[in-house]
């Protein structure tokens, strides 16, 4: 037989493909030496931990050392046995050599099913192992409950190992990706070599770091000085991107991070990630040109060091008017299938219609009921203002005596542009009505609360919440209502981190594209917007002087080097 086995594994959420050689292939040589080529093979790309051929005390075992012929059964097994594990299943089937097919050339299909693992179907076909495809590997910092997991894994990424510090969102994580290990985990107390070494890779092997630092994270004493806690994660952050080595960080944070402190914190966050190396594009990305049905601004910090001088990808949906409120894919867009929400603690509900349009039949999936889709009544002066209310408007439009006292004191307030968002306060409105032909306002972690219905007399359920933000139907969410409401409005829609995800490795790729005698490079675009405030425009100043001249790169190279 000339050419490699391998199995295809697919689940509800997700695709593992692992090479299982044969017998002689051209690629390898023949017994003892092809057995040694063959294991390297698969360890270089994943399909083998460090530790899995290793006996009952811990050390090496003669691995496949004695020839391909003798192993193959066990290889067989060690490998599905690694595949099962990434899928959460404790039990797997044992292949005997004998049910395999010597003829050169053989192409079939044979199904069986694994212990305990429902829904799990192998498929084994004949191909040439230089023709398998290799997903990029990815570690996500940050996770939450997998917004920007789930937008990588759909753009084909294996995503090995997440983290967060929240115990329901790492439980939310869990539930939905059987396949990834989820811990939870303070970053400052992860360290880079135990890391790698638990995804089965070494430094630099690594193809994407996806997450960073919440806005907390990012200080006003800057990134030098070790006194405020909050600092601590962008610079622990640094220390992993540093000890891991990615080929790729991705970044996602509120956009008012580009006035936080004046400007200092994202200039300070960039010029540690030229120093270690990495080319930096960091731009303020508008949401709803992606297809997410939100007007959502977020700051996307993609850093590269393979030379790439990387570019966002174009937006896909249009967007246009005054701050970019018109788009093609609006509030009804995304939720208009979904049946009448329970004024009680319905568990789930069952689809009145059929999807409208591809973005509910793609939300929808195969989910075959409804969860999170309630809302609870309202007491008598909460309905009464929100039957007040028409689209578009809010609290400061109603009478003065149904405007909440605390509505009051924060409609009269003053922010100063750049004041730290944890000093913001919040947005002045308390009650907001929607429009049904636009896309929704940003979800966040009120809007449950504060967002009314475009055409019912009641707020926004869990679930409209989470098809906004463009998870799927089938997605769950752990712990309290209101645990659950922040991991949604905390997300990185799962659409948006597909689109980028998609664009790096399609675009652009995961292989050198210099020797390494390119300098660092940075772009950025802080708006969209004709005009720029005195703040943003003090944090474009700051940004420029990162990169004036070619000796200030030359010596960022030359530190990062050292």
């Amino acid at each position: 037989m000339d050419a490699a086995k391998y199995f295809r594994f697919t689940a509800a959420t997700s695709e593992f493909e692992v090479i299982i050689g044969l017998n002689a292939h051209p690629k390898f040589g023949r017994d003892a030496e092809q057995a040694s080529q063959l294991e390297s093979h698969f360890r270089a790309h994943g399909a083998l931990a460090p530790d899995d051929f290793a006996d009952g005390n811990g050390r090496a075992a003669n691995s496949l050392g004695h020839g391909i012929g003798g192993q193959a059964q066990r290889l067989h097994k060690v490998l599905t046995e690694h595949v099962a594990r990434m899928n959460g299943v404790e039990s797997v089937f044992a292949f005997a050599h004998n049910t395999f097919n010597d003829n050169p050339g053989a192409r079939f299909t044979q199904r069986r099913r694994l212990d305990n693992m429902s829904g799990v179907v192998i498929d084994r076909l004949d191909k040439d192992a230089s023709a398998i495809p290799c997903r990029p590997t990815a570690i996500s910092l940050f996770a939450g409950a997998g917004g920007c997991s789930l937008g990588f894994q759909q753009a084909g990424y294996d995503v090995r190992f997440a983290t967060d510090l929240d115990a329901d969102a790492v439980e939310s994580y869990r539930r939905n990706f059987a396949g990834t290990p989820c811990e939870v985990a303070d970053i400052r107390e992860l360290d880079p070599d135990s890391l790698l070494k638990r995804i089965g890779l070494g430094r630099g092997q690594l193809d994407i770091l996806l997450g960073g630092p919440p806005c907390q994270g990012f200080s006003s004493a800057g990134l030098k000085s070790g006194d405020d806690p909050r600092n601590s994660l962008l610079r622990h952050y640094v220390r992993l991107l540093e000890g891991v080595g990615p080929k790729w960080f991705v970044m996602e944070n509120v956009e008012g991070l580009l006035t936080n402190g004046r400007g200092l914190h994202v200039r300070d966050a960039v010029a540690s990630f030229l120093e270690a190396g990495y080319s930096v594009n960091l731009e303020k990305i508008y949401a709803q040109g992606y297809g997410v049905p939100q007007r959502r601004k977020r700051v996307l910090i993609v850093g590269n060091r393979l030379g790439h001088d990387f570019a966002f990808p174009e937006p896909s949906t249009p967007f246009s008017g005054s701050i970019f409120r018109k788009g093609e894919v609006t509030f009804a867009t995304a939720v208009g299938d979904l049946p009448p929400a329970s004024q009680g603690s319905a568990p789930f509900l069952a689809y009145a219609t059929s999807p409208k349009n591809e973005l509910q039949a793609y939300l929808r999936g195969q989910a075959k009921n409804v969860t999170d889709h309630n809302a609870p009544a309202l007491p008598g002066i909460q309905l009464e203002r929100v039957r007040r209310l028409r689209a578009g408007q809010t609290m400061k439009d109603l009478p003065g005596h149904l405007q909440h006292e605390s509505f009051r004191r924060r409609a009269f307030r003053r922010v100063m542009d750049g004041t730290p968002v944890d000093r913001r306060g919040g947005a002045p409105h308390g009650l907001k009505r929607l429009f049904a032909d636009e896309p929704c306002l940003t979800i966040t972690s009120a809007a449950t609360r504060e967002f009314v219905h475009p055409t019912e007399d009641r707020l926004l359920t869990l679930r409209e919440c989470a098809r906004l933000q463009t998870f799927p139907d089938t997605f769950e969410f752990a712990g309290s209502v209101a645990s659950r409401m922040q991991q949604i409005g905390n997300a990185i829609p799962p659409m948006l981190a597909r689109a980028v995800g998609e664009h790096i490795a399609e675009t652009y790729g995961f292989g050198l594209k210099y020797s390494g005698t390119r300098y660092p490079s940075l772009r950025f675009c802080l708006t969209r917007s004709a005009g720029m405030s005195p703040a943003l425009s003090q944090t474009e100043s700051l940004l420029s002087e990162l990169v004036n001249g070619k000796n200030e790169q030359l010596a960022l190279l030359e530190r990062a080097n050292q």
